[in-house]
Order: C-alpha cells, then structure tokens, then sequence
C-alpha cells in the first residue's frame, strides 16, 4: 500500500551503496505515522541519528547495532501501543480505578518488552538478520529470535578510534579518514561508558561500516517495523480472543 521494503541487509547501508528506490527513510516511514506520532518517531530516530547525508561515514559494532535496531523496533511498538492501544476510548469514556490503571500498565510495559514470544521473535529475527547476526551456538539456531537481543539499546554516542579501548576489549584500526566510529549506549546506563572496567570485561568489537543516510533509514525502519508488529500481533490476539 505504501510501496516501502525493508533493507536487504546491512551491506544497503554501507559507504558507497545507493538506498533503494523503495527503502523506509525517515520521511516516508513519518508519512505512516498518524498526528503526534509522527513527530515523536522523527525526533526519536534523529537523536540516534541526526544526520541525513550518504558521505558522512561511521563504523559501529555489530552486536550493539543489532540491539539498537531492537530497541527502534520496540519504541515503534511502544509508540503503536500509545496511539492504538486505546482504540474506542474517547473524552467521554469513563473508566474504572483498574481499567486506567491496567491501561498504563500496559503503555509502560510496552517501553520494555513486548506482549508475546512470538512478537519478541520476531522483531529479534528481523534485527538479527538484517544485521547479519551469527547464532551463538546450535541451539539458539532453531530458536524463534536471537538470546543476544533480549536486552536492546536505544541511544547512540559518537566516539572517536582513540577512545574505543574503554568500549571493547579489541578493534579493529581506522580503515577510514575522517570516520564516526557510532557506538550504541545500553538503556539504562548499565554499560554506557566501560573505561573502569577489567579489560576481559569488555566486548570484542565487530564493526560494519555505514553511511548516516542509511543509518537514519535503517533505524526509521525498524520503528515503522514495530508499530505494525503491534497492529499485527493485535488482530492474532483479537481473533483468539473471539474463538
């Protein structure tokens, strides 16, 4: 209906590449977002990633990529849940202590997981792919999504090849002049500056090289990628509910 595809793979998005014709850039996944949804997609996805030009170059981790994808994906799912959760409630509708309080449970919630494995699996299989994720071990391989993504990121710091050490514990060298090195800061702080750590303590770094434009796209993307996954997941549940 609106003629946008999803990335084939992160290689879309690397310097030199050319989006596609059909990809979801910021401004047409906006154009899928009703009034003041729209707004919060756009302001979320340039905070992460402000700029909109193919020769401005970066690096970031895999891992950290694949979450931050997550993470886009579930504030697209929050957003859904905000916008859409509510769908019959008007001004005049007068609700109960614990139907309010079950509707902001719910809207909380969204912030943080989704309502069913089969949803979570999903949106992981997606980040993982599309970041070209490898399964840590032969059981995860025939499992719904990626364990690695239970935990997603939703911010991205710009830091320069000297400071990658207090980030992960081996990178790879500049191969670039005048290149961003993104790395993505966990929700919650919990991780977002490693420098007092042991250095076994710290990631080994994978990096894929990007351009902001397709970066920018790329997280549009996986916003438009959770508002419908919540719609979706919403009609499955609707449909079981009435059996």
């Amino acid at each position: 209906e609106c003629n946008l595809a999803l990335l084939s793979g992160v290689d879309a998005i690397q310097p030199g590449a050319t989006l596609p014709a059909d990809a979801c850039t910021l401004v047409r996944v906006a154009q899928q977002f009703p009034g003041q949804s729209a707004r919060q997609v756009r302001e979320f996805v340039t905070e992460c990633a402000p700029l909109n030009e193919p020769n401005q170059v970066g690096r970031f981790d895999r891992l950290q990529a694949a979450k931050l994808y997550m993470g886009c994906i579930q504030f697209g799912y929050f957003v859904s849940q905000v916008f859409r959760g509510q769908a019959g409630l008007d001004e005049q509708t007068v609700l109960s202590r614990d139907e309010a309080r079950a509707i902001t449970e719910a809207i909380h919630k969204s912030t943080r997981e989704m309502k069913s494995e089969v949803a979570w699996g999903s949106a992981s299989y997606r980040a993982g792919s599309v970041l070209l994720l490898p399964r840590s071990d032969a059981v995860e391989a025939d499992a719904l999504g990626y364990e690695a993504l239970r935990e997603f990121t939703v911010g991205v710091q710009v830091v320069g090849s000297s400071q990658h050490e207090e980030f992960f514990a081996r990178c790879e060298p500049a191969d670039g002049e005048g290149e961003r090195p993104y790395a993505a800061v966990p929700t919650g702080g919990s991780a977002a500056r490693l420098s007092t750590a042991a250095a076994t303590d710290l990631p080994t770094a994978e990096f894929v090289r990007f351009h902001a434009a397709g970066l920018q796209a790329m997280l549009a993307e996986a916003c438009l990628y959770g508002w419908l996954l919540w719609g979706a997941e919403a009609e499955v549940r609707s449909l079981l509910d009435a059996e």
